[in-house]
């Protein structure tokens, strides 16, 4: 696995994190109605936030091919800050679409903590190849925007020292970052990694959003327990591949002191190295963790 300095990565960003390429203007009719709902518009960076994607297909619309969907936070200069671009549910596929039908289903993403802080503007469309299809957007005066990129709202992002703070201590792995995105970063951890914060003495709810090779362990999947104190609050089994996202409650009863603490426990270990046809890489690897975060409840 190639690991890349923050400042490597960021130098890359603007290709990174490249628009989907614009068709033509034309004066195709559009082919849906759509809109996006936060659940918040005010959130600090690096907290999850969970979008709520509708589209209400036009009478008479046909899809040819299936398309993909991006969405962009946008500075106020247009400029991009980060993406939630994705394939729709396999159920909703562009080229099933039906005159009338409404698609409508959910993402949680978590905000990235980059350096930008206030408004940031959400825009979204459809794209295939070099292909954008005409939509109309919450704002009529959109229809015609150049690029085929439709204003859906608004969110204020403010500073990561206005959530709770968690502070990783043992059992993290150097932080690494992807070459193709550098809003993506991840740390793995070793057998059992804690973190500590102060204590807010207040119910928590703990997000964490991670990865693992279920394919390593197929007969009997890697089991992720998170501890506060000396108390296990859950388990999850890493039993598929590609990123988990899972809530865990923490009452505040279980956590004591100034500063309390919180564990990631994981029941097996691999080693790269030791892996037939695998990489050189003799770290101890549990689970590659990419979000964790608490708030109050």
């Amino acid at each position: 696995m190639t690991i890349f300095s923050r400042a490597a990565a960021l130098a890359l960003a603007g290709l990174a994190l490249a628009l989907p390429g614009c068709s033509k203007s034309d004066d195709a009719p559009p082919v849906a109605t759509v809109t996006l709902t936060p659940n918040k518009r005010d959130l600090p960076v690096g907290s999850p936030i969970e979008f709520t994607y509708r589209f209400e297909v036009a009478p008479g619309a046909k899809i040819s091919g299936d398309y993909r969907v991006f969405m962009h936070a946008n500075r106020d200069d247009g400029s991009m800050i980060w993406n939630d671009d994705h394939d729709l549910p396999a159920e909703y596929a562009t080229s099933a679409w039906k005159p009338g039908q409404v698609i409508e289903y959910k993402r949680t993403r978590f905000v990235p903590a980059s350096s930008y802080l206030g408004t940031a503007t959400l825009t979204m469309g459809l794209y295939k190849d070099e292909d954008r299809l005409t939509l109309a957007g919450p704002d009529p005066g959109d229809a015609g925007q150049r690029g085929k990129e439709y204003t859906v709202g608004t969110l204020n992002l403010r500073p990561r020292s206005e959530s709770i703070t968690l502070v990783k201590l043992d059992g993290w792995h150097p932080a690494e970052v992807s070459p193709e995105d550098a809003t993506v970063d991840w740390q793995w951890t070793r057998k059992t990694a804690t973190m500590s914060l102060r204590n807010p003495k207040r119910d928590l709810m703990l997000w964490m959003e991670f990865d693992a090779r279920p394919d390593l362990f197929p007969d009997n999947p890697q089991q992720v327990t998170i501890y506060a104190g000396g108390t296990a609050v859950g388990t999850v089994k890493a039993d598929r591949p590609g990123r988990m996202l899972e809530r865990m409650p923490i009452p505040a009863s279980l956590l004591t002191g100034d500063m309390a603490e919180i564990r990631i426990e994981v029941d097996r270990t691999f080693t790269p190295a030791r892996l037939a046809g695998g990489s050189g890489d003799p770290r101890e690897l549990g689970i590659r963790v990419f979000n964790v975060y608490v708030e109050a409840r």
